[in-house]
């Protein structure tokens, strides 16, 4: 039990160890960079992730408690309309979602600096609406700001970035909850003459905003065109389908349906159960809009929400909700409402006043829009008090938004380099190992230079011979270590030996070669020698490491093969093992040595045991001294 559970501890240590180490070598996996270098630093770029925006949404809706998300207040005369979180600009056949983030230390909102302007909004009329929010602390991971659209300046604290071509604001570190922001937004409000003469699409709005998945079944192609057959111009074909979700298709508001989750969920919604609630609505209307050409996205956040008090408006969680933005060259991207409203459907929610007044669009008769009769005002932003059924999520529309960085910058030629070099230096850590080690081992046997300093023996008495004839010296053993005659010190023949057979075990597992810990010296090489056809001075080294390492072992009489003779010899045998393998087994002896890896997992191993008797120990400390 013990041996096991100290194989146990030493998996473990080493699983923890490359779940540190590994993310902090390679790059693009540690979400700071390599080793925390451009990561966050502001000078690098910085991928934002947040798990699906929809996901949340349902949640909200079917909450029972009624508890405030935000309140704000406008200089508006009614409202500053809808409140975005996000702008879901992709759709992959089963869901929507938005655009990596490409965000980096020029995207971060300070002082009195003025916001990208909006997209296209270059020709229709906008008002300046000054509004003030206040979120709620209890609202948790709220990474986006609920803002009316669009966006010119926000005036928030802490670190705080907009992403330009959809004007989303988002934190990689701080939350809104429990916040109070100012933000300075340009409502677009353009007339629905306006909309219907708006010019061609610029060509990569075009390419991003109109791709439409090659899986869409063939069924929801041809019901867009039925739909909007007569249409001449792009707002008679969204008003048609504005119509037809809210008033002739004859969809229900269901708050019990399952959101979609893949393409098939979308296609029910659309031909046979017709029941969903704003996602499903939403995310219909902007693919329906896209198989027509028309450049589409969905939207995310909140309705306006209820006036409490003149100038103060109250958004709480029923009032999540997600609508498609569709967009008109010269306008911008402009707002559409296919979710019912009223207490049929989405409480707060509101179709705009270009969708509603009756003018012609430009086609036949079904072109004429009638005002629907739940709404009391031509201002976009016009709210309707509702009744029905009200529903809460304390976290409001943002939760469960972890915003994480990664780096994705894509091609940065120091990056790459950067990286490709701690790869190169990675691999040539076993190749420098083995060769540490190889030094190692002879470095021990080196003969130290004349002068080193040693300590001082009682000097011997003189033998018989020397006492007859004075001028005779005595010479050393040369198989015994000790001072030579020139005055170095001679290596220990056993450590020679040993220093050789260990290095030809080595280099026989490095070549991939059969190493047998049963055999012995002897058994071993006559083993490899048949086994590689070695040719005769290959034997006969090998045969001379096997002999010196067999009477360093079993006899009392030192080997008399000196240390540069077996180093020798290891080299010739070593030679003699690349000859025999392939051109992969000796590139890998050469740069991924196996001999490196089983001295590292040794090395572990009896770290690992020294570390744990030592916890035993500390832990039996205490019992010993009570016992004293």
């Amino acid at each position: 039990a013990s041996a096991l559970a100290a194989s146990g501890r030493r998996i473990a240590a080493g699983t923890v160890a490359v779940a540190v180490l590994l993310p902090a070598a390679i790059p693009g996996l540690h979400p700071r960079g390599v080793f925390g270098v451009g990561g966050g630093s502001g000078r690098g770029t910085q991928t934002v992730t947040t798990p699906d925006p929809l996901v949340s949404l349902k949640r909200e809706l079917t909450r029972l408690d009624d508890s405030t998300v935000l309140t704000y207040r406008s200089d508006a005369p009614e409202s500053p309309g809808y409140l975005r979180l996000y702008a879901l600009d992709r759709f992959d056949g089963d869901r929507w979602t938005y655009s990596p983030l490409k965000s980096s230390s020029k995207d971060r909102l300070s002082g009195d600096r003025a916001l990208p302007a909006p997209p296209g909004l270059t020709a229709a009329p906008s008002r300046e609406v000054t509004t003030e929010v206040r979120v709620r602390p209890e609202v948790k991971n709220m990474t986006f700001l609920p803002v009316p659209y669009a966006p010119a300046k926000v005036s928030i604290k802490g670190d705080w970035r907009v992403h330009g071509p959809s004007l989303m604001i988002y934190s990689l570190r701080d939350s809104a909850g429990g916040r109070s922001y100012t933000v300075r937004s340009l409502i677009p409000q353009p007339t629905a003459g306006q909309l219907a003469a708006s010019g061609p699409y610029p060509p990569e709005i075009v390419a991003h905003y109109t791709a439409v998945p090659k899986n869409v079944p063939p069924q929801v192609r041809k019901l867009a065109a039925d739909v909007t057959a007569g249409s001449a111009t792009a707002l008679g074909q969204a008003v048609r389908l504005q119509r037809w979700f809210t008033l002739s298709g004859g969809f229900t508001y269901d708050l019990s349906a399952p959101a979609p989750q893949h393409g098939s969920d979308l296609v029910d919604f659309l031909l046979h159960s017709k029941r969903g609630y704003c996602e499903q609505f939403a995310a219909a209307m902007a693919l329906m809009a896209r198989i027509l050409g028309i450049p589409s996205r969905v939207a995310m956040g909140y309705t306006p929400g209820s006036e409490v008090k003149p100038g103060e408006w109250v958004v709480r969680s029923r009032d999540a909700h997600a609508w498609p933005e569709l967009y008109f060259e010269g306008s911008g991207w402009v707002r559409f409402e296919p979710t019912p409203s009223g207490a049929a459907g989405q409480g707060t929610a509101l179709a705009p006043a270009y969708s509603q007044p009756a003018v012609s669009t430009g086609g036949g008769p079904d072109d004429q829009v009638t005002q629907a009769p739940d709404t009391s005002s031509p201002d976009a932003g016009s709210t309707a008090t509702p009744s029905g059924p009200r529903h809460r999520n304390d976290e409001g529309a943002g939760a469960a938004t972890d915003v994480q960085e990664g780096d994705d910058s894509g091609f940065t030629a120091t990056r790459w380099l950067a990286g490709a070099l701690l790869v190169l230096l990675l691999m040539a850590v076993p190749m420098t190992l083995r060769f540490f080690t190889r030094w190692r081992r002879w470095a021990a046997l080196t003969a130290s230079p004349t002068g080193t300093p040693t300590r001082k023996r009682r000097k011997a008495s003189p033998g018989p011979a020397e006492e007859a004839d004075p001028r005779r010296k005595r010479t050393p053993d040369p198989a015994v270590p000790g001072k030579s005659p020139n005055g170095t010190r001679t290596p220990d023949p056993a450590g020679a030996a040993h220093a050789a057979w260990q290095e030809m075990r080595a280099d026989a597992l490095d070549h991939g070669l059969e190493w047998r810990a049963s055999d012995s010296p002897r058994a071993a090489a006559r083993r490899l020698g048949e086994l590689l056809e070695m040719d005769a001075p290959s034997v006969q080294a090998l045969t001379r490491i096997a002999r010196a390492e067999e009477l360093a072992r079993y006899s009392r009489t030192r080997a008399s093969e000196p240390a540069e003779r077996l180093r020798a010899d290891v080299r010739i045998v070593r030679d003699a093992f690349a000859a025999s393998v392939g051109r992969r087994a000796r590139w890998r002896a050469r740069l991924l040595p196996p001999s490196t890896v089983e001295q590292t997992r040794t090395a572990l191993r009896t770290a690992g045991d020294r570390a744990l008797d030592a916890t035993a120990r500390l832990n039996d400390l205490p019992s010993r001294l009570r016992r004293r």
